[in-house]
């Protein structure tokens, strides 16, 4: 059966982990996977993103905070060791999107920054091999971001969809057109067309049609 943790959320971000929840009056909650204990992190709280072992949160003024594991450089501001409180470590953010070990935000600019684990290139060149450890210019121009365990992807203003990391190479490549939304996983990626059809691939394969709005 379903169970009803909490009422009034309008925003929420998951991972193994927990699950990050953004309520009605932007305050932020954690709710933890091994206990379900709910715990208030932080108020005025635009969005928030659960990445492996380090979270991030988006205040309304555009700063970005970072709490948890940082040996992989999950924090983009050069440390290496994990910190009990959230701390700031980027501003003028409008979103911010994690996975396993890195993360990418998206400056209100349109500038796409990455920073963390970085073998197979999710967070583009800076870094490539292992990790970078500060947040680093990827591409420009881009209205929405998404990451996966070892790929990313960004929708650009004229909502073309680039596409780089493993199975891509660092230089973001366009995959699609016409691209109002995207989301990706651990090796899958969905996108949603602005003719209202649903598409998804593997990493590396070709996008395929699932669903259509006729």
């Amino acid at each position: 059966a379903n169970t009803v943790l909490m009422k009034g959320i309008k925003k929420f971000a998951s991972g193994n982990s927990g699950v990050l929840a953004v309520t009605n009056q932007n305050e932020l909650f954690w709710i933890s996977n091994s206990s379900d204990r709910i715990t208030k992190i932080a108020e005025d709280v635009f969005s928030a993103a659960v990445g492996d072992g380090a979270n991030y949160y988006i205040n309304n003024s555009g700063a970005l905070f970072v709490r948890g594991k940082a040996h992989r450089g999950q924090y983009g501001d050069g440390r290496l060791i994990s910190t009990d409180q959230f701390v700031q470590t980027a501003k003028n953010v409008r979103q911010i999107s994690a996975h396993t070990g890195h993360a990418l935000l998206l400056k209100k600019n349109g500038h796409v920054f990455g920073t963390g684990g970085n073998i197979f290139g999710p967070v583009g060149k800076h870094g490539l091999g292992d990790k970078a450890v500060r947040w680093s210019i990827i591409v420009s121009d881009i209205r929405a971001i998404a990451t996966g365990a070892s790929h990313s992807l960004a929708i650009r203003q004229d909502n073309s969809l680039l596409v780089w990391g493993r199975e891509y190479g660092v230089e973001p490549v366009i995959i699609m057109n016409n691209v109002a939304a995207v989301a990706a996983g651990t090796q899958n990626t969905v996108a949603l067309k602005i003719d209202g059809s649903l598409w998804q691939w593997g990493r590396g394969q070709k996008p395929r049609q699932l669903l259509s709005n006729k």
